[in-house]
């Protein structure tokens, strides 16, 4: 029987366990004596019979409360709001959200909640789908279940893996990405417009490269050269299609890196400048298996390094002498190669080498490269012999020029020793002497390029949408 006003939680949830099959999906360690201590002030609740949960808690307003699923009840001298969830809503997946139901646990203050396997991954789902930021108590939250799970040997990894990930929640998406892989989960759009489209477009496309090229086990990763994961995410793109993401899988038993999205001619680009440059230097170059131009499938594959950036070797205070000049002379090999090849890689930042775990460095990331030996494609230069810069003479392109004398940089920050010194000597001197292999992107003539589109865009968005609806 439905009742006007409760006095106390005991007695709301005595009614609801013997009444309705339900669970609290979040924000009940303090119930029920302690809630007024809670920093949300909210009860999230899942029920199979929203219907009927909602006729027991008696809320003054019926049709709003089944409008918006949520709804205000009195107990004692507090106003509560409930956030009613039901399976099928889309919340989160139907199969998951039915698992909660059959696998929730009794308290000891008897209230129904997730046991710490479904509270964990439904917390971090939450935090990174459900919100546009993550709250201060969720970190703590899910430290705390992430230890218990560890302790009850529920997850198949190492604590120490979390130290490969740039943000403590890019671990938990990784995480939360193999568990739901296991499970058969899905990411879903809520009904409600509040959730972040990005995350949810990350395991679409993992579903769709893998039912389009017979992968298994696809799954977004975190680069921490990018910034890592979520920051990428949570930024407010219109165009999510044209944003470059990462992910993992396998083919044959093997484990691949896929770059996703871009613009076109970007993958076809990357593919034939790199299996150009592997079948001359295997070592220093990245193995591409294959790519697609097609639209809502531009992907490029290549194979899965493990280690980390020429940028974090460098200021890693592990990094030896013998590790050093292995890198300065593979360096020079790299060099040589873009020579006898004629490309130009434009881009050979520190954070585009890779230094494997096997001490191999690699040069990566070809979208932008061009052919050095077309006349009239950043080929002819000039020094200024003050600054060590590149200038390119007779470019035609608008922003495809020259500007930074990139490797001898890096090879100065590298540092000579005392035990390669002559090494060192040697490959500077080889740098030095061919500067057209360094080529990057003209910092100013691109910063123009970018503010030109941006431009272009306001007017169309100013102008031409608002002419458009007049003329309709």
């Amino acid at each position: 029987m439905p009742v006007n006003k409760w006095n106390s939680f005991e007695e709301v949830f005595d009614v609801l366990n013997s009444m309705v099959n339900y669970v609290i999906l979040r924000n009940f360690e303090e119930l029920p004596q302690n809630f007024d201590q809670n920093v949300h002030k909210s009860i999230d609740i899942l029920t199979d019979n929203p219907e009927r949960l909602i006729r027991i808690l008696n809320p003054p307003n019926i049709e709003f409360a089944l409008r918006r699923s949520q709804v205000s009840i009195n107990v004692g001298e507090c106003q509560i709001l409930w956030d009613i969830r039901h399976v099928g809503d889309g919340y989160y997946c139907l199969q998951w959200e039915q698992d909660m139901l059959q696998d929730k646990v009794l308290s000891p203050a008897k209230v129904s909640v997730l046991n710490d396997e479904h509270y964990f991954y439904s917390l971090v789902y939450h935090a990174l789908v459900h919100k546009e930021s993550i709250s201060k108590d969720y970190y703590v939250k899910a430290e705390h279940l992430l230890d218990s799970l560890f302790q009850g040997g529920n997850l198949p990894i190492k604590t120490t893996e979390r130290e490969s990930f740039l943000g403590i929640f890019d671990f938990y998406f990784d995480l939360l990405s193999d568990h739901m892989n296991r499970k058969k989960y899905k990411f879903c759009s809520p009904q409600r417009a509040e959730y972040n489209p990005a995350v949810v477009h990350l395991s679409q496309i993992a579903t769709r490269l893998e039912k389009q090229f017979g992968l298994k086990k696809v799954k977004p990763i975190h680069l921490t050269r990018l910034g890592g994961l979520i920051p990428q995410l949570k930024k407010n793109t219109v165009k999510l299609e044209n944003c470059l993401t990462y992910y993992q899988a396998c083919l044959n038993d093997k484990k691949i890196f896929i770059k996703y999205g871009g613009y076109e001619g970007d993958c076809k680009n990357e593919f034939e400048y790199s299996h150009r440059l592997h079948s001359k230097n295997q070592n220093n170059f990245v193995e591409v298996l294959f790519y697609s131009e097609l639209e809502r499938f531009r992907c490029i594959a290549s194979e899965f390094l493990e280690g980390k950036t020429l940028e974090d070797a460098i200021q890693s205070t592990d990094c030896s002498s013998p590790e050093r000049e292995s890198i300065i002379l593979q360096l020079k090999n790299i060099a040589k190669c873009l020579i006898e090849t004629g490309v130009v890689h434009r881009d050979a930042g520190a954070d585009n080498f890779i230094v494997t775990q096997e001490g191999k460095l690699k040069l990566i990331d070809f979208g932008g490269a061009v052919d050095g030996s077309q006349p009239g494609v950043c080929a002819a230069f000039k020094r200024d012999s003050l600054f060590f810069r590149r200038v390119c003479v007779k470019c035609k392109h608008r922003w495809h020029c020259c500007d930074v004398f990139v490797l001898p940089l890096m090879l100065e920050r590298i540092g000579i020793q005392e035990s390669y010194q002559e090494t060192y000597r040697e490959v500077e001197t080889f740098l030095r002497e061919h500067p057209s292999t360094i080529v990057v992107r003209c910092k100013y003539r691109y910063i123009f390029y970018r503010i030109l589109s941006r431009l272009k865009k306001v007017f169309q968005r100013c102008f031409l949408n608002r002419w458009r609806y007049v003329i309709e």
